[in-house]
């Protein structure tokens, strides 16, 4: 299984700047209340905080002695909380206060799990692309048959004997979905060309 780092997830960079630091998280004044509120003592406000702030950057949790220390120190600094001693994040883990801070989090961001619900809005996203797809086929092979100004073309088909070619004297597209052409030949055709040999491979038609 490939790491964050290997991923297209968003991620922690190694060091920020002063300013990155005060945009990105800083905690608002509602979020400085909704932490209070929901706990006590000084390591469960700022474990809380730390969360918040860091899955509204990345979208996804991580374990707090990843996150560098001049975030933690900033949002500290942010509510007035005294930074923690050298063990208070595992003591925070231990307590199991870190579980229970991670459902509130979800639940004031609006982070849901992957469930069948979410899988249907991937189902349905992919049918949306799909269609998109389905378009953009569409648009360009209009586009390729409105080139062909006359009915008479030449017709190239891969086979297993080789690449062989003849002219048609009528052409047309018959239809966007699927993809489908019409290709007329004149009767009889002299039997020199003809193509033989079983087809493997795509036809081309050219003006």
């Amino acid at each position: 299984m490939p790491s964050v780092r290997e991923t297209a997830y968003p991620r922690l960079k190694s060091s920020y700047s002063q300013k990155e630091v005060n945009e990105i998280y800083t905690p608002t004044p509602e979020e400085l209340l909704w932490a209070k509120q929901n706990t006590r003592g000084n390591v469960a406000h700022l474990g809380l905080l730390v969360l918040l702030k860091i899955s509204q950057r990345l979208g996804y949790f991580v374990l707090l002695a990843e996150i560098p220390e001049a975030i933690v120190q900033y949002i500290a600094q942010s509510a007035g909380i005294p930074l923690l001693p050298a063990d208070g994040w595992n003591k925070y883990h231990a307590s199991g206060t870190h579980t229970r801070h991670r459902a509130l989090v979800r639940d004031y961001l609006g982070m849901r799990f992957f469930d069948g619900n979410a899988r249907q809005i991937m189902v349905n996203a992919d049918a949306d692309s799909d269609s998109v797809a389905q378009d953009n086929r569409s648009r360009r092979f209009r586009k390729e048959t409105a080139k062909f100004v006359t009915g008479v073309t030449m017709v190239l088909v891969e086979t297993d004997q080789g690449v062989h070619g003849m002219t048609a004297n009528a052409f047309m597209s018959v239809s966007l979905n699927p993809l489908t052409m019409a290709v007329s030949f004149d009767n009889p055709v002299p039997a020199e060309r003809q193509p033989f040999g079983k087809p493997i491979g795509y036809m081309g038609l050219f003006p």
